[in-house]
């Protein structure tokens, strides 16, 4: 299922079972990133995700992150296979083509998300993650919160 992608920004969709089925995989095991903001990875989030928010909560509102491309360029190779995930797929749609266009070559988007998508009217149309029974932690594993990966970013590189 994984293949390169062809040029500057591209990357693959695929719905939460999918991405779910690419975590599992033994033999080519992929990454999950979950780019919301801190307080809703708090709240639940696929077990085993990191959290490197696209955006930041300021007194203005949520505002994009400007160390999001330093932390997933500190955390993960180029060649990494990647998920990326958020509430809905937007802005985790969003932090693809941000990777994709710093050269990121393993890149798939959870289309639904977390949460999944809703038509006008509130109904489901596209289960997210939560929504599929798949797993959800509250708290992060060691070192994969945003204030654990922050603080790798002021220490430094690892010597």
């Amino acid at each position: 299922m994984s293949q390169t992608t062809s040029e500057p920004g591209a990357f693959r969709e695929l719905d939460a079972l999918a991405s779910a089925a690419l975590a599992r995989d033994p033999e080519a095991p992929w990454a999950l990133v979950d780019v919301r903001s801190v307080e809703e990875f708090d709240s639940g989030h696929p077990a085993g995700a990191w959290n490197v928010p696209l955006g930041v909560k300021t007194w203005h509102g949520l505002v994009a992150n400007p160390r999001f491309l330093e932390a997933m360029q500190a955390l993960f190779a180029r060649d990494d296979r990647l998920l990326l995930s958020c509430a809905t797929g937007q802005r985790s749609r969003q932090a693809c083509l941000v990777l994709g266009d710093a050269g990121f070559a393993y890149l798939v988007n959870v289309s639904s998300g977390f949460l999944g998508r809703h038509d006008l009217r509130g109904r489901p149309v596209d289960p997210g993650w939560q929504a599929c029974g798949l797993p959800v932690e509250n708290e992060a594993q060691p070192g994969r919160s945003w204030a654990a990966i922050l603080a790798r970013l002021e220490s430094g590189p690892a010597s």
